[in-house]
């Protein structure tokens, strides 16, 4: 098993094993402030019994509560084809493996202890006289013990007893046997095993030992045993030892507990309601620490019902800088279902086929309306969803246009403290990116370098996976002085990522797309990249400040740089201030939630 998991299933069953403990002592302290001088003793056992028995089920009942969270999504498709980079070799004392182990060692030595007591057990019946007896079977032993039972066996010593006490005790004994009381003994003390650290399960077995011992006495009173002389013999505890823990002795340390309760008034049948005071208290416990809070990405079909909400999804090209890493895919892929929706262009209506004929560096903007706004603004054609294309000004490749009647160049023409204008409808090949004319003299840096406008015109439009444009104080935070006149960031695509292209069936579809030259990227690395490029500070949250959630645990930024892109299965940055994620997780995701959830191994 790999160190993560195990380390993982280790923290499970500690905070399981917490649980557990905790139930434990709700039971306990329920049983000793106001079940513990009631003589029901049959329905105390009963009691005592539930509680171990709920103590192991209820901390396995999860109750999962949903909340659904409208991200900002990172396709996690884009990750599939990186190398995984090489975790970290740093180590740090891992507690919860040393709290485990612990325990582990703690429970072989009680193992140990329980083996030894059955083995000691044994030894001394098995060198003894037996007797069958109806039901039970008698062992005269001559050692030095008190006389007791387990399971059908009443073990005493006839030499250390006058007869009619004999009588008594044997009594005492076979009500024990018949009542089965050896049963609970030993699954307590295997309980105690499982729960050695827990404190309070020690004095649970004191009390359930001692309730055992009040049924069998008030039932060897009721067999006309005189009360007087039954509390004289259990005085006279000076005779035999006791060497055995997993039997139910005749003499023990509760003698003066025992005698009390002898004495003791039958208590009123209507205290029973007591027992339904525990009901409330477990239903606290569950709701406290076994409700699980789970985020989800709303499905397809909630996206569709939810739409009108929100209103059209707007994705505008015209504006520098907008989506700076985003690369616009087939518009039915906005669309939810799997029914061909209205297209139209510059207002017209088009059909599927002229939609794919559509360059996509042509288009301007693009909306996408989904259910009952669709139908309100364009009645029953708008069912299945309506996207609408605004093609950019000038545009001589609109279906029913022919290429080269327009634009005769293939370029880029970028003009500082402007816009990005992206132009590929010529037959020329040769032509590259431009700078028009003007005085600022913008700094350029292409795929992470800086470099010149000579070699930056050079570049192929095709071969441009993304710019950016940065003005203002943004450029010059991020560059310096020499960003005064703005900052073009162009990164290409490599020869994979184009070999990959021209393999699609589709050349529409909206994702994050990383620079594969760097196939050795962590998560920390990978987001502080998309943060450079975001088309506002608030786009991604602050990764020193969001709450960071690895599979739905909270973690450290640290445990960033140990995670490679390749083993993200699905990446979620939530902006800071998200109603929806503050209502989740509190004050703690009012900077944002970076939310990370991996690949099983």
């Amino acid at each position: 098993m790999p160190p993560s998991k195990r380390t993982n299933s280790m923290e499970q069953f500690l905070i399981y094993l917490l649980k557990s403990s905790g139930i434990i002592a709700l039971f306990l302290l329920f049983y000793v402030l106001l079940l513990r001088r009631e003589t029901f003793f049959k329905t105390n056992r009963i009691y005592l019994m539930a509680g171990l028995a709920l103590s192991i089920a209820l901390p396995l009942m999860v109750i999962t509560k949903t909340v659904w969270l409208q991200p900002t999504p990172i396709n996690p498709s884009n990750m599939e084809n990186f190398v995984m980079a090489p975790l970290s070799k740093e180590t740090t004392l891992d507690w919860f493996s040393l709290l485990f182990y612990g325990y582990i060692a703690g429970v072989f030595l009680f193992v140990v202890r329980f083996a030894l007591q059955l083995f000691s057990l044994y030894r001394l019946i098995s060198n003894s006289n037996t007797f069958k007896d109806g039901k039970f079977i008698k062992v005269e032993t001559n050692k030095n013990v008190s006389p007791f039972s387990f399971f059908r066996y009443v073990v005493y010593n006839p030499n250390l007893h006058s007869p009619s006490e004999l009588k008594t005790i044997l009594a005492h004994e076979r009500i024990h046997v018949e009542r089965k009381h050896s049963l609970d003994i030993v699954l307590m003390h295997l309980f105690t095993i499982f729960q050695w650290c827990n404190p309070f399960i020690w004095w649970y077995r004191a009390s359930m030992d001692n309730n055992l011992e009040y049924m069998a006495d008030t039932e060897t009173i009721a067999l006309n045993t005189n009360r007087k002389e039954y509390q004289y013999l259990l005085l006279r505890t000076g005779i035999g030892e006791r060497h055995y823990s997993l039997v139910t002795p005749f003499f023990n340390s509760s003698i003066k507990k025992r005698i009390n309760m002898l004495n003791k008034n039958r208590s009123n049948r209507k205290n029973v309601y007591k027992y339904s005071f525990i009901l409330p208290l477990l239903a606290g416990f569950i709701l406290l620490f076994n409700v699980k809070t789970e985020a989800q990405v709303k499905s397809k079909d909630s996206i569709k019902e939810d739409s009108n909400k929100y209103g059209p999804v707007v994705y505008d090209k015209e504006r520098s800088g907008d989506f700076p890493n985003l690369s616009i895919n087939k518009p039915s892929s906005y669309y939810v279902g799997d029914s061909v929706p209205l297209y139209l262009l510059d207002g017209k209506e088009i059909s599927k086929t002229e939609m794919d004929k559509i360059d996509p560096n042509e288009i301007a903007s693009m909306k996408v309306w989904k259910g009952a706004q669709s139908i309100e603004k364009y009645g029953d054609k708008g069912k299945d969803g309506v996207i609408e294309i605004t093609m950019k000004k000038n545009n001589s490749n609109l279906p029913g246009n022919h290429p080269g009647d327009g634009h005769k160049d293939s370029s880029v023409a970028i003009k500082p403290h402007d816009s990005i204008n992206v132009r590929q409808s010529g037959t020329d090949k040769t032509s590259g990116i431009k700078l028009r004319p003007g005085k600022e003299n913008p700094l350029i840096i292409l795929d992470g370098k800086e470099t010149s406008k000579s070699n930056f015109e050079k570049i192929k439009p095709e071969d441009i996976e993304s710019v950016v444009v940065l003005k203002g104080q943004k450029a010059i935070d991020k560059y310096g002085d020499k960003a005064k006149d703005g900052v073009i960031e162009v990164r290409t695509k490599s020869a994979s990522a184009r070999s990959a292209e021209a393999k699609a069936q589709s050349p529409w579809k909206v994702g994050v797309r990383l620079n594969k030259s760097d196939p050795n990227w962590n998560v920390l690395e990978y987001y502080g990249q998309m943060e450079k490029m975001a088309p506002s500070e608030n786009y991604f949250p602050d990764v020193d400040k969001a709450l960071i959630l690895i599979n739905g645990i909270p973690s450290p930024k640290k445990d960033l740089e140990l995670i490679s892109v390749n083993q993200i299965k699905m990446f979620f940055p939530i902006s800071a201030d998200n109603k929806e994620a503050i209502k989740k997780y509190g004050d703690q995701a009012k900077n944002g939630v970076i939310e990370i959830v991996l690949k099983k191994e």
